[in-house]
């Protein structure tokens, strides 16, 4: 587990990640927070050339070129495979060879392969402190020994100024070719390596390759530490064994053994295997915290090719991979690689029987009738790569389930497992008698449309019920900013619980463009946080019987820029925006329907796109352009509804934004983000701000989007207002500026408390969501969240709605 110094570190970078939403509101591009420590200089030699991730962005996609050079052997002929992928996924050009056999290309990316003890592998390393040794290799001072021990380190290339290069090696050529799965974001200076089959340091570099300043995460050293510890309880399970550590319950653990149990038998029938020997371990999470403590990552769960080893994410209100994971290691085992590389997670998928806990075949029907599996071949062939993960996983898992259950079917899967049968693909997933009969069962599912109940369940209950039936108003926002999971998070939850929480919001941003962040299989669509991540958030939320919210906020690139800038100037501009912004909206529509989620925001902040509202005054061409934004508004919402049942909003950035908005009649409630600023002439700091002007400004605020909101006929969701603990952010509340301010924190939160005190009822918003409780722990840090402040004790009177009586 980190210690307090690094999860302090983690704070300050949340902080700084919500600050920056309304700078790069303002018109400023900004970095994501963990892409902002990575500014450096670096470049030629002589250090003239200034580079910067955004360039190394920028170059990547100008190039469109990758060389891929890797010695004869299994490296090359993974390079090739990894070649064709990308030429498929990504439209750019590869070129594949060994060293010395064609002449370099110097306007090309390259992608390095070899071993650690290849003089040229050693040169390009050197800057990141590679020692070869006789037993293995050291890298950051930690020793690498294992016969799979391998790292990958993306930087600015030394010899092709500005661009990057990412640079693979290992102790094995065998093991290091069947780990190359995803190529890393290339802009973004990273080392990670393996140890002993699973993580093993991780750290942030400067631009020419250097270590960061900031101490490495060690995920080999935590993992030592927890089988030091001797935790864990063990349940055994027919060729496996489950560690169960102290934050998993054994009644939980005994549920997914069982479920386990009956993933592996079916898959080792399919295959006609025996149970696996020797038992696969399956290592469970009881969070993501510490599941990325031990690997650096946070999934539902994880199956390692080289050493077999199975982690399971198993929290409050999460069950498990349904034990997918493991049946794909227990098929690896007693097949090896498939020589179609998608079908060992398939087959998982398909011995599990399910997709997110919900039945595959029931999933995947839903999904046939919203018209996503339309196209087999594609989701099927290389090309499915780029189709949504919620889609294109349990679509191959329900091909390869049907597949085992034919007749012939084992001698099918076997021949295509070895590669001696080409794919043979159906043009329909399901048959017309299929649908039919699962129609009956998807209409009584919408029909329990979650929107119909929400007015009730959400702001309170009707006339005539007592008081305690009421649930409030008042909810809480974590942004998930991606670099690190949120530490404490139970913690978090059940304070804000305990002070009158009823619903929680989750924010996650993701990159609208058709390019990936990292550039190989299964990473389809960039995002700043894994959809695991977000689940847990939600789920622990649900458990304790908080509402859920889930807010998109489209990015215009991976690389971090907002996409309120998009300029929508003709029609084929506004459909590369739509179509791109299609890809998000879909993937955290099927996301909240997987969570059962109450309500998705789809966006905010694109102030451009959203300008859809005619005004008498708008000259023939933006009336033109008007129309073409509603039209694709109108489309985009229309293939949302039949993937989520819950209801939909999208979260206007002001009054400005607000009232530019023309498609809310496609919307079940307005979204809103209140951030009111403090200031005057004569009021420019803190310490002449005068309390009247705070309540003022905040009851302005909300009185006026809930006039908007009754204008339309739809409820209002204020989805993030809140008060930074710094004493210069009274101009912008959403940017924490100057020195620590405790004080006028908690004069902000008082200002709203009575601001909502003294107006009606019927002129406030019928739901608050307080901004950011997820950006910091304790009270001498720097961003938002009240909890540990003298500001906390504001939060029941806001949260718990008891200024109605």
């Amino acid at each position: 587990m980190r210690d307090h110094g690094d999860r302090r570190g983690d704070s300050e970078r949340r902080s700084r990640a919500g600050a920056g939403r309304v700078v790069a509101r303002c018109a400023v591009g900004v970095l994501l927070g963990w892409l902002a420590l990575f500014v450096a200089a670096c470049g030629s030699e002589d250090g003239a050339f200034e580079l910067d991730p955004f360039t190394l962005h920028r170059n990547l996609y100008a190039s469109g070129r990758f060389e891929l050079v890797a010695p004869e052997g299994p490296l090359l002929e993974r390079a090739r495979s990894l070649a064709g992928f990308l030429e498929s996924a990504t439209g750019f050009r590869c070129r594949v060879h060994a060293p010395g056999a064609e002449p370099p290309d110097p306007g090309a990316v390259r992608l390095v392969f070899g071993l650690v003890d290849d003089g040229r592998i050693q040169r390009l390393a050197a800057p990141l402190g590679l020692s070869v040794e006789p037993g293995g290799f050291r890298i950051l001072g930690r020793l690498h020994e294992g016969p799979g021990d391998r790292f990958v380190a993306a930087f600015a290339d030394p010899g092709r100024t500005g661009l990057p290069i990412v640079l693979w090696a290992g102790r094995d050529e065998e093991a290091l070719a069947r780990s190359i799965a995803d190529v890393p974001a290339p802009w973004r200076p990273r080392l990670t390596s393996v140890r002993n089959g699973a993580a093993g340091i991780e750290t942030q570099l400067t631009l020419d390759g250097r270590p960061a300043a900031r101490a490495p995460l060690d995920h080999a050293e935590a993992r030592e530490a927890r089988t030091a510890a001797g935790a864990d309880r063990i349940l055994e399970g027919r060729g496996f064994r489950l560690h169960v550590p102290p934050d998993v319950s054994l009644a939980r653990a005994a549920v997914y053994r069982r479920t386990v149990n009956e993933a592996v038998a079916r898959v080792t029938r399919w295959i006609g295997a025996k149970p696996p020997d020797p038992k696969i371990e399956v290592i469970l999470h009881g969070s993501s915290e510490s599941m990325f403590a031990e690997l650096g990552v946070v999934r539902l769960s994880l199956c390692d090719p080289i050493s077999g080893r199975v982690d399971v994410l198993l929290t409050p209100g999460l069950d498990g991979d349904g034990g997918a994971a493991p049946a794909e290691c227990a098929a690896r085992n007693a097949l090896g690689d498939p020589a179609v590389p998608w079908l060992a997670r398939a087959i998982g998928i398909a011995a599990a029987d399910a997709w997110w806990s919900r039945p595959l075949t029931q999933w995947c029907a839903r999904l046939q009738w919203a018209g996503l599996l339309r196209d087999p071949a594609r989701i099927l062939g290389e090309a499915g790569e780029r189709v949504e993960e919620h889609v294109r996983e349990p679509a191959r898992g329900l091909f390869v389930a049907r597949l085992c259950r034919r007749p012939k079917g084992r001698r099918e899967l076997l021949s295509l497992w070895r590669g001696e049968a080409a794919l043979s693909i159906p043009e329909s997933l399901f048959s017309k008698r299929e649908l039919d009969a699962f129609k009956p069962r998807l209409r009584r599912e919408r029909g329990r449309h979650r929107a119909h109940a929400l007015p009730r369940s959400l702001w309170g209950g009707s006339a005539g019920e007592p008081d305690d039936a009421r649930i409030g108003r008042g909810g809480v926002l974590l942004a998930l900013d991606g670099e690190l999971p949120i530490p404490d998070l139970p913690s978090i939850l059940s304070t804000s619980h305990r002070l009158g929480a009823d619903l929680v919001a989750v924010t996650v941003q993701a990159s609208r463009t058709a390019h990936a962040a990292a550039l190989g299989p299964r990473a389809d669509l960039f995002r700043t946080s894994p959809d695991a991540e977000v689940a847990e958030v939600l789920a622990r939320a649900a458990a304790v019987g908080m509402r859920t919210v889930l807010c998109a906020e489209p990015l215009a690139s991976p690389a971090g820029t907002w996409g309120h800038g998009d300029k929508l100037v003709d029609p084929e501009s506004t459909r590369r925006f739509f179509n791109g912004f299609r890809r998000v909206a879909t993937h955290y529509a099927l996301l909240a329907e997987l969570l059962d989620i109450d309500i998705l925001s789809v966006g905010s902040g694109l102030t451009r796109a959203s300008r859809t509202a005619p005004d008498a005054k708008d000259s023939a061409w933006l009336a033109g352009a008007k129309r073409e934004r509603l039209a694709g508004w109108r489309a985009l919402l229309a293939s949302v509804r039949p993937l989520f049942d819950g209801a939909i909003t999208y979260a206007a950035d002001g009054m400005g934004e607000l009232s530019g908005i023309g498609f809310f009649g496609e919307l079940d409630l307005v979204g809103f983000w209140a951030f009111p600023s403090f200031e005057s002439e004569d009021s420019p700091d803190s310490g002449t701000v005068k309390d009247s002007r705070i309540r003022y400004r905040l009851r302005r605020s909300l009185t006026e989007v809930r006039a908007f909101g009754d204008e339309v006929r739809k409820p209002v969701l204020v989805l993030g207002m809140g008060f930074p603990a710094r004493a210069g952010s009274l101009g912008q509340p959403a940017v924490p500026a100057g020195p620590v301010d405790e004080k006028l924190q908690d004069r902000l939160y008082l200002g709203l408390s009575e601001a909502m005190r003294v107006t009606p009822e019927e002129e406030l918003p019928q739901g608050i969501v307080l901004w950011n409780f997820g950006s910091d722990l304790s009270v001498d840090e720097t961003g938002y969240s009240p909890l540990g402040r003298t500001a906390e004790k504001r939060l029941p009177h806001i949260l718990r709605g008891t200024w109605w009586k």
